[in-house]
């Protein structure tokens, strides 16, 4: 059986925090895999993966070198905490799966940056009573391409996105305002050169080059409004599963 971590807080923390921690484990437990949360780094030793929730607060801009140009709330002291999983987790070579929030402090955490409000939150922040379903494009080639085909809905609830994306990275889905504009976007992401996000651009899933770290800026780990009742969400954690048990398979050869 594999031991997921969830790396972050369980229960109330903070003011502001809301972590969606249980509903990363429910998803991902089953009978090949149970799921532990916490915080502490020395727990990925004996982990066989991790996963980065998502939720609020935004990460601290600090941690990236810029001023806050409209982050909020922020809680460094949990970011702090996550930074030291994810390192842990890559010194380790622990497969990692990072979600909204999570996906952004994976991205920051290699040297990239964050669009600290996108101009086209409209399309992409969470509306209680009326949730956001968007069209995304994926990357033929890539991880998500491979599971859902050129095209899919996924949910949406961030202010948020990657902006400068590491070279260590390459984009598995984009979403963009129109066809001519995808067109162009998916292009460039298909040639491994689409590194930044931008309004017209927002990066919807990534992964490593090197690493088995896999990140998605929607949710397939919340139930009721939110949802993705259009997909087979398995894939995405069997993916991840698959993830681990080749990682298992190369430290054995």
């Amino acid at each position: 059986m594999y031991r997921i971590i969830i790396a972050g807080p369980k229960g109330p923390w903070g003011e502001y925090t809301i972590a969606p921690t249980d509903e990363a484990s429910v998803f991902f437990s089953s009978e090949q895999a149970q799921c532990v949360i916490s915080l502490d780094p020395s727990t990925i030793d004996q982990c066989d993966g991790i996963v980065i929730p998502g939720g609020v607060p935004d990460v601290d801009p600090t941690f990236y070198g810029e001023q806050n140009n409209g982050s909020g709330p922020l809680d460094p002291e949990m970011d702090r905490l996550q930074f030291a999983m994810i390192d842990r987790a890559v010194k380790l070579h622990k497969p990692m799966i990072g979600f909204c929030r999570g996906m952004q402090l994976i991205n920051v955490y290699f040297g990239g940056t964050l669009i600290q409000d996108i101009g086209c939150k409209d399309a992409h922040r969470y509306k209680p009573g009326a949730p956001i379903f968007h069209e995304i494009n994926n990357i033929p080639g890539s991880f998500m391409y491979e599971l859902y085909g050129a095209r899919m809905k996924g949910n949406s609830g961030h202010h948020q996105a990657l902006k400068d994306i590491p070279e260590c990275f390459r984009l598995s889905q984009v979403w963009c305002p129109d066809n001519e504009t995808a067109e162009k976007y998916i292009k460039l992401a298909q040639n491994g050169t689409l590194h930044t996000g931008n309004d017209s651009c927002i990066p919807e899933a990534v992964y490593h080059v090197n690493y088995p770290i896999i990140g998605l800026q929607w949710h397939p780990e919340l139930a009721g409004e939110l949802y993705c009742k259009h997909l087979d969400l398995n894939k995405i954690r069997d993916y991840f599963y698959n993830m681990i048990e080749n990682c298992k398979s190369e430290s054995i050869n």
